[in-house]
């Protein structure tokens, strides 16, 4: 009954408000916080999601020059806001870090992030329409804020063609967004988009003005970058934060994985390694290195052709891919190399490093 939910509420609100004034505020506000994010995702069917969480430098791996940029569009954000009103684009395959760039962005300017994401072309008419409604409203009552729009492409398609039941809907969510953008009801709102593949979105939302920043968003192209990313995409997961990985170590996971690995690919690794190791009882790291040559990396051929039209699509005053060709060494060391200089790096837990050396010799054994 509607009469019992807001008596419910009433009395919640007092009791907590009692509640701030005898108790650990801190405590406290976090609970008003994550109210307030389950009221923002229960609003609108779960399709938006608010977080206030920080993300750490250490739970991102940058190249300096891209920090750099986001350095600069910090300040430019805290200088006048509209500046970058007409939005970022982040361009790139699936799993290579673009919502959690998105993320950061909001952690470092202490902004809540609002994230939109299951939008796809399906559903009754006006439905999608309704979702994105509640999007920018959410963002608008809680601006200054970020606001993430993920799998734009896949949110809104082309008209071109063959589709028939949506399109309609999905012209008039575009025609929205773009009234959207930039208008004096987002100020505040910075307008976050992720996408594999921009040239199958609705191609209105790319004219002069809009999503003037894209950014190419691309696996790790070197070892020493791959090293990076398992660093900081460990840093993300939880359960993990307190485990430390020798770099030695790191480097022997990285080079028994396809090249084309990405983060999305490291966090599948140790979420998976984690279950092996639970289950078999063995050292995490013995878990790891059997599970990658137990778990399938490969990637489709889109994937190679998201790869080329990020690089297409950017403009941001860096390129990811340069000195491509350069980064890789001629050869890597051999896991054998690799395994000693872990061992080294443990010195001192000598037994511990014989014991481990041994499991991998008999992982080699049984493989």
């Amino acid at each position: 009954d509607a009469n019992l939910i807001g008596l419910a509420r009433g009395i919640t609100s007092n009791a907590l408000r009692q509640l701030l004034r005898q108790s650990d505020k801190t405590e406290v506000q976090k609970s008003l916080k994550s109210a307030k994010e389950r009221a923002i995702e229960d609003a609108s069917g779960g399709v938006v999601r608010c977080t206030l969480d920080p993300i750490g430098r250490d739970q991102i791996s940058f190249s300096k020059a891209e920090e750099q940029m986001w350095d600069s569009i910090k300040s430019q954000v805290n200088t006048n806001p509209d500046l970058i009103s007409a939005g970022i684009m982040l361009v790139g395959p699936p799993g290579t870090g673009k919502t959690v760039r998105a993320q950061y962005l909001a952690s470092a300017l202490g902004l809540p992030f609002i994230e939109v994401n299951n939008v796809s072309s399906s559903g009754l008419r006006g439905i999608k329409e309704d979702r994105f409604r509640q999007a920018f409203s959410a963002a608008i009552k809680n601006k200054p804020c970020v606001l993430f729009i993920d799998e734009i492409d896949k949110a809104l398609p082309r008209t071109e063609g063959a589709r028939m039941d949506n399109s309609n809907d999905d012209s008039e969510v575009a025609a929205y967004i773009q009234r959207m953008i930039g208008s004096k009801e987002m100020q505040g709102v910075i307008f976050v988009s992720g996408s594999n593949d921009p040239d199958q979105m609705n191609q209105a939302l790319l004219r002069k003005g809009r999503f003037g920043l894209r950014i190419a968003v691309l696996p790790p192209n070197s070892d020493a970058e791959r090293l990076e990313v398992f660093k900081a995409v460990k840093n993300q997961l939880s359960g993990f934060e307190e485990i430390t990985f020798d770099d030695a170590f790191i480097m022997l996971v990285v080079t028994q994985l396809p090249n084309d690995a990405t983060g999305a690919d490291y966090i599948y690794l140790m979420q998976e390694a984690a279950r092996e190791a639970s289950i078999r009882q063995i050292p995490l790291e013995q878990a790891i290195l059997s599970m990658t040559e137990k778990l399938d990396f490969k990637k489709d051929e889109n994937y190679y052709r998201f790869i080329d039209i990020a690089k297409r699509m950017h403009t941001a005053p860096f390129k990811p891919w340069e000195g491509e060709e350069a980064a890789e060494p001629e050869e890597r060391d051999s896991p054998d190399v690799l395994i000693a200089q872990w061992a080294e790096s443990v010195r001192g837990r000598e037994q511990e490093a014989a014991a481990f050396v041994a499991q991998l010799a008999q992982m080699k054994v049984e493989s």
